[in-house]
């Protein structure tokens, strides 16, 4: 497991846990893991577009979905509920995390827009262009997700993610200090 706690406003590091015992494993889940977003990835798709001028009024009907692979099956992607609502807002298909409007909203806006958006908001691991991004498939740093989720927490204002508050001489007198 991991944990990150960031202050948002300065990118300051408040807790961070990458695993259970440094002394059996030097592997960081917080900073050097590739998990799969899941549905925290979803707000990217949203943001790219509202970004691109789609309104959160704007209708997508959650019916299933058929998509033809590369490989020639066909991908039926579901809804965690397995229910279908008809017609919602694409405002209501974030609230409630509906896999079929994020998806459709994916493809309508570009994927290529929501991958940019997701770099732009601090993920800098690769991002693949396929259907199943828009629902969280991309394999991502969690200290990138919460640098990126920092933007939403201030509005738009993106910081980088600190470890180091200040470093002190043997004195207690401030050498150096990050400036977010």
């Amino acid at each position: 497991g991991l944990f990150i706690a960031l202050d948002p406003h300065t990118g300051a590091i408040r807790s961070m846990m990458g695993g259970r015992d440094f002394r059996h494993s030097k592997f960081n889940r917080a900073t050097q893991a590739r998990r799969q977003a899941g549905s925290s990835f979803k707000p990217f798709v949203y943001t790219s577009a509202l970004a691109s001028g789609i309104p959160a009024s704007h209708v997508l009907v959650d019916a299933p979905v058929v998509l033809p692979q590369v490989s020639g099956e066909e991908w039926k992607p579901a809804n965690f509920t397995e229910d279908f609502l008809g017609p919602i807002t694409i405002r209501e298909g974030l609230r409630r995390s509906i896999n079929m409007i994020a998806i459709k909203l994916g493809l309508e806006v570009g994927l290529e827009t929501v991958a940019q958006t997701a770099q732009r908001l601090g993920i800098r691991t690769e991002i693949e262009r396929y259907p199943s991004t828009a629902i969280g498939a991309a394999e991502v740093i969690p200290i990138q997700m919460a640098e990126a989720y920092s933007t939403f927490a201030t509005l738009g204002t993106r910081v980088r993610p600190q470890p180091i508050l200040q470093v002190l001489n043997p004195e207690g007198e401030g050498l150096w200090a990050p400036q977010p």
